[in-house]
């Protein structure tokens, strides 16, 4: 676990995660520019940089070894710190850290009033949600997708670097790759019977206008088997099951939920926390799946990841990693929605076919 010892003079910046798992591994290479810059926040300051993650405790297994970050803040959203009380415990808990200054990942007004009442100095975030006021460094959010989300998170880092006095801290040059080195510690799990296998991820917590249909899947799945010969094994949280459960009634395969059987499609949805689902995509050789969090965590491993667009944009939120793609569907004028459920005639996903992925995925 980190947890380098803070000394006197240090200057202590905390940085509070986003929320979800996609936005989460988005927002890492805001700790790479971060943990760039020590040097040069040393020599404009005469400071060390402390850097505290507040990240909830789902992901923090993300970023246990990771040495770009000097100590976790673990955090959840609700139980204790949900409510009007449980902002006040929150905001008491920031204070405690006696932090010089905060960078505002959420977009919410909430975060934004919890560094407030902690009396951080600086609170640097996007203008959104009506939260000006609580900020000393408002960035002025721009439409989705004019930036990806990763580069709207290095521009944080960059105000703050620049409020600090050190030189050319600016955006251009710096890579917006995504990377996970606290992962380097978790071994790669099983092969099903020694063999290569594929990784897909049915599930999108969001909502279905950005899931890719169960006959479109079904249809891919059928075509990864019959013309390439292609284990697959599936995960996903408890409600990607579901989806699971309607996809064996229209495949005529054998399935099993034991990683080591000898079984053409495996099923792990619902059956693996965050450091076992690491574990599996470092074993995979390529990942498919819907906008979501398991799409940026495989990019962010280094994985061949294909990530299918509905109702979501890849101008914002597009896989970043060595081999990545994003497909989508063409000719719809309503799309990116950002709609939960499609409300048109014809839902987008439901062209995109399954040759059109497996290209992707060879390509």
């Amino acid at each position: 676990m980190n947890s380098s010892p803070i000394l006197p003079g240090d200057l202590r910046l905390l940085v509070l995660a986003p929320n979800w798992l996609g936005d989460v591994v988005m927002h890492t290479p805001l700790l790479s520019l971060l943990d760039a810059g020590r040097e040069a926040v040393r020599a404009a300051t005469g400071r060390e940089l402390h850097l505290t993650l507040g990240v909830r405790n789902a992901w923090a297994g993300l970023f246990a070894s990771d040495r770009r970050v000097d100590e976790l803040l673990l955090l959840e959203r609700g139980g204790r710190y949900g409510g009007i009380r449980g902002l006040r415990r929150l905001a008491g808990r920031l204070k405690e850290g006696d932090f010089d200054a905060v960078l505002i990942c959420p977009p919410s007004l909430r975060t934004a009033l919890v560094s407030w009442l902690a009396r951080i100095d600086t609170r640097v975030g996007y203008r959104s949600d009506g939260r000006s006021f609580f900020l000393t460094e408002g960035l002025d959010p721009q439409e989705r997708g004019t930036l990806h989300y990763s580069r709207e998170m290095l521009a944080l880092g960059a105000t703050w670097l620049r409020r600090t006095g050190v030189a050319e801290a600016t955006l251009q040059g710096f890579p917006n790759a995504t990377s996970l080195p606290g992962c380097r510690s978790i071994r790669p799990a099983f092969e099903p019977t020694g063999k290569p296998f594929w990784v897909v991820a049915p599930g999108s917590t969001y909502g279905e206008a950005k899931t890719w249909p169960l006959d479109r899947v079904a249809e891919f799945v059928a075509e990864a088997r019959s013309i390439h010969g292609q284990r697959i094994v599936f995960l996903g949280d408890e409600a990607a099951r579901g989806f699971t459960d309607r996809l064996k009634e229209r495949l005529d395969l054998a399935w099993g939920d034991d990683p080591g059987a000898d079984s053409d499609l495996v099923d792990l949805t619902g059956r693996t926390d965050l450091t076992q689902a690491v574990a599996v995509l470092k074993a995979a050789d390529a990942f498919v799946g819907n906008d979501s969090g398991l799409m940026h965590l495989a990019a962010a491993l280094g994985l061949p990841t294909v990530g299918v667009f509905g109702s979501s944009n890849p101008d914002w939120t597009a896989p970043v990693g060595p081999a990545v793609a994003a497909v989508t569907a063409s000719g719809f004028a309503c799309r990116p929605c950002y709609l939960k459920e499609c409300n048109q005639a014809e839902f987008c996903l439901e062209t995109v076919q399954a040759a059109t992925v497996l290209a992707a995925v060879h390509g």
